[in-house]
């Protein structure tokens, strides 16, 4: 990660000298682990932003004063942050087999149920349809065509109203 690539305001003059060393020190590696695991640069960042935005909102305190090893602790962090994706992910998959959710919902009760699980896959979750694919054993090009109609249907929907 280049520092400055991100956008925020994390790292100014006003925030914990602490705080600034860390990220300066961590968030390349930080950004390297995560992005080995969720496969995705632009979620890969964002989750670094938020754990050092974690540590920021808890006035600085750094790993030093409550755990042993910072690596490990910014690592634990980052588990945090990827817990609550792979959560997510499981509530849209429980969101799109609940039938009366499904049926309520504008641009979902419009859509088969693979169009509705590469949709949220790909646009919430923001997973790679390669990813997706992987998961489910399903054909890319499938997916790919399912994700078109998915946008079709959204598309046409909008332009009803």
């Amino acid at each position: 990660m280049e520092r400055g690539y991100i956008q925020n305001d994390l790292i100014t003059e006003s925030k914990p000298e602490g705080v600034k060393h860390l990220y300066n020190q961590y968030a390349d590696k930080l950004l390297g682990y995560i992005l080995a695991i969720v496969n995705n640069r632009p979620l890969a960042e964002d989750m670094v932003v938020k754990v050092f935005a974690d540590i920021f909102s808890k006035n600085g305190q750094l790993a030093a004063t409550h755990h042993t090893n910072t690596w490990s602790w910014l690592t634990a962090l980052a588990q945090n942050q990827i817990a609550g994706l792979q959560n997510a992910a499981n509530e849209c998959i429980a969101v799109a087999e609940d039938g009366n959710y499904v049926r309520s919902h504008k641009y979902l009760s419009k859509m088969n149920d693979i169009q509705r699980l590469v949709f949220c896959g790909a646009y919430y979750h923001r997973k790679s349809i390669a990813l997706i694919a992987r998961e489910t054993g399903l054909c890319e090009i499938a997916l790919k065509l399912a994700l078109k109609e998915a946008f079709t249907i959204i598309r046409g929907l909008k332009d009803e109203d």
